[in-house]
């Protein structure tokens, strides 16, 4: 059962990371195009894992071994956008639950494989989940924050594509190199960013207000990413994938304790709303997105 504490300490690093990268575009690094970028550069420190088996792919895999890369970058730049304006706590379960339906979508549009009945039966959890954690309240109604979904469903689509094309890979190239190398596209999407005058200008512009301590706390948050990313990996290759992916749950339980002992007693650090109700509406609606995902592993 070596895979369960891998597992459970890979979500609860990742609940950390996406709560502190929420507190750093609030303190220092507000705008999401400056933070996926530097994000986007973080990933060259992956080509430390080279001596254990990085290979040359053959060169159409290595060119959609790139683009995977770029589509994951992409992926981020929405989900720091969503996380810029709104709590980790909504922004995290609704493109965890968003991105196995794209997957079920993606696999009927190139493969016309039909979803089974416990794979609509998740969905339907997964957007009634979904639609509660989407809710604000706005003095006397409530509303469906649509900024929050666009961006989330974004997010979502372009981090389903990337995991559905690197499947395909992994059954033809070696793990260890698909890897590498599709974080290697980020990097180089990172870098493309800098030949886009416009863009080029806003990563000037935002990297000017950074100061050491919060370089330091973005490095460290990072590095916590990194290493939660591959005890996630290695729990996949000696566990069951089913029940790994179940647990996935839990990562954003811990999203929900995190932010809430913070809203609670440190709330200065991070801006999120610690009235009752609003807590108990995200909380129904990770459980409800966690249901989903059990009947995904275990129907």
């Amino acid at each position: 059962m070596t895979w369960l504490p891998l597992t459970i300490g890979a979500y609860f690093l990742s609940a950390l990371v996406s709560t502190f990268d929420k507190a750093l575009m609030e303190r220092s690094i507000p705008n999401p195009l400056v933070f996926a970028f530097y994000t986007g550069l973080a990933s060259i420190g992956m080509i430390l894992l080279a001596p254990l088996g990085l290979t040359i792919l053959p060169a159409s895999e290595l060119l959609i071994a790139l683009f995977v890369g770029v589509l994951y970058l992409a992926s981020l730049y929405c989900l720091f956008a969503a996380l810029s304006a709104n709590d980790p706590s909504r922004v995290m379960p609704l493109v965890g639950g968003a991105t196995p339906v794209f997957i079920l979508l993606l696999a009927f549009v190139f493969f016309g494989e039909v979803a089974r009945v416990k794979e609509l039966l998740a969905v339907v959890f997964f957007i009634a989940g979904g639609a509660l954690l989407a809710l604000e309240s706005r003095r006397t109604k409530i509303i469906f924050a649509k900024r929050l979904i666009i961006l989330s469903l974004l997010s979502a689509f372009f981090l389903a594509s990337s995991f559905f094309i690197a499947k395909e890979l992994y059954k033809t190239g070696p793990f260890l190199s698909v890897f590498i190398w599709s974080r290697m596209g980020s990097v180089l999407a990172a870098i493309g960013l800098l030949f886009i005058p416009a863009t080029h200008r806003e990563i000037k512009k935002g990297s000017a207000g950074g100061t050491s301590s919060s370089g330091v706390l973005f490095l460290s948050n990072k590095v916590a990413g990194a290493v939660s990313l591959i005890l996630l990996n290695y729990a996949v290759a000696i566990g069951p994938v089913a029940t790994i992916n179940a647990l996935k749950g839990l990562e954003y339980f811990f999203v929900f304790l995190v932010t809430f002992i913070l809203a609670l007693f440190y709330p200065r650090f991070l801006h999120e709303s610690a009235r009752a109700r609003v807590f108990a509406v995200k909380l129904t609606g990770i459980i409800i997105m966690s249901v989903g995902f059990g009947i995904l592993a275990f129907i």
